[in-house]
C-alpha cells in the first residue's frame, strides 16, 4: 500500500513511517456513534485528547464497521456508509484510512494513520448500522430456560385444567323420554316413570293374573 502525502516536513515522514510499520491506533479511545435512531447506529467518533472526532471513510468497509460494532456491543454490521449519511462532524477528524481485518475487539486494534492527520472533510465522515444490542450469554441462557419451562409446563397446566373441569349432572327423563323440567321433584319424575311403564304394559298385554 503506497502511503498518502499528508503536509511537508516530519508530518509526511511520520505518515510514510507508520504505514510501512503497520502503525496502530495504541490509544484505547472511547467510541460512539451519533445521528442515528439508536446507539447501534450512526457516524463514528472517536474520543482523543478528551475531545469527540469523526473518523474519515477512506478504505472503510464493513471489516471495519463490524469492529465497531463488536466494540460497541451492537451486535454484528449491517452497513458501512461513507459520505457521512448520517450528517456532517463539526469536531475534529481524528482518524483517515482505518483497516481493520475485522477480528479486532476494538477499534484502536486496527491499522491506521496518525492522529489527525488526513486529507478528509466532513463530506467523508464514516457511519456503520449495526444489527442491534448482542444478547449477553446469560440473558441469552435465562432466555432459553423459560422457553424450554413453558414447553414442559404446557401440556401438564392444560391436563390438570381439562380433569378439574366441573362436569355437568345428567337431567333426569321421565318414561315418555321428556327431559325434567325445572321445580320438578325428582321423587315424583321416578314415580311417573313406574306409572307409565305399567299403563303401557297394560294397554299392550291387558291385565296381569295373579299366579297362585
Amino acid at each position: 500500500m503506497v502511503a498518502r502525502g499528508y503536509g511537508t516536513g516530519n508530518t509526511a515522514l511520520l505518515t510514510l513511517l507508520g504505514w510501512l510499520g503497520g502503525l496502530t491506533i495504541s490509544e484505547q479511545a472511547q467510541l460512539r456513534l451519533v445521528n442515528g435512531s439508536s446507539h447501534c447506529a450512526g457516524r463514528v467518533e472517536v474520543l482523543h485528547n478528551q475531545q469527540w472526532g469523526s473518523v474519515c471513510d477512506v478504505d472503510w468497509d464493513l471489516n471495519d464497521a463490524g469492529v465497531v460494532c463488536r466494540q460497541l456491543g451492537c451486535g454484528t454490521a449491517l452497513l458501512a456508509p461513507e459520505g457521512a449519511e448520517f450528517g456532517e462532524g463539526s469536531d475534529p477528524i481524528w482518524l483517515a484510512e482505518v483497516n481493520c481485518t475485522g477480528r479486532e475487539a476494538a477499534l484502536t486494534e486496527c491499522w491506521s494513520g496518525p492522529w489527525g492527520v488526513h486529507d478528509c472533510s466532513h463530506r467523508e465522515d464514516a457511519s456503520v448500522v449495526c444489527s442491534g444490542p448482542a444478547m449477553s450469554l446469560e440473558v441469552w441462557l435465562l432466555r432459553s430456560a423459560l422457553v424450554l419451562l413453558l414447553l414442559v409446563s404446557a401440556p401438564i397446566i392444560t391436563c390438570i385444567l381439562k380433569k378439574g373441569a366441573p362436569t355437568l349432572p345428567e337431567p333426569l327423563r321421565t318414561g315418555s323420554g321428556s327431559k325434567e323440567q325445572p321445580g320438578e321433584d325428582p321423587a315424583m319424575g321416578e314415580e311417573s316413570v313406574i306409572y307409565a311403564n305399567v299403563s303401557n304394559f297394560e294397554s299392550t298385554h291387558g291385565p296381569q293374573r295373579e299366579m297362585y
